[in-house]
């Protein structure tokens, strides 16, 4: 079994980072590195990094004091993931 750690932020907590993201009350956000992301999408540390270049997957983040360490928010991912189930592609859209 496969345990990943993650930082989580209280699901009262006022969180907007972006803006462009809603999250729903008492929803929980996580700061999920990049192999929590890995695991919950199903795609490669390369496909995720390409479709962030294309505007095609949520952004990553770096902590305020340490640049070089990223996260993604996990209510972005869902949404991502919300997004292509929801739009009736089937998963060949993603890679293509």
């Amino acid at each position: 079994m496969l345990f990943v750690a993650c930082h989580v932020i209280s699901d009262y907590l006022p969180v907007s980072t972006r803006g462009d993201h809603d999250v729903q009350a008492g929803e929980e956000i996580q700061f999920w590195k990049l192999t929590v992301v890995m695991a919950n999408v199903g795609l490669s540390k390369s496909e995720i990094y390409r479709q962030m270049k294309e505007g095609r997957f949520p952004p990553s983040r770096s902590y305020r004091h340490d640049s070089k360490r990223k996260f993604w928010l996990s209510t972005e991912v869902r949404a991502w993931q919300a997004d292509v189930l929801g739009t009736g592609d089937d998963l060949d859209g993603l890679f293509g």
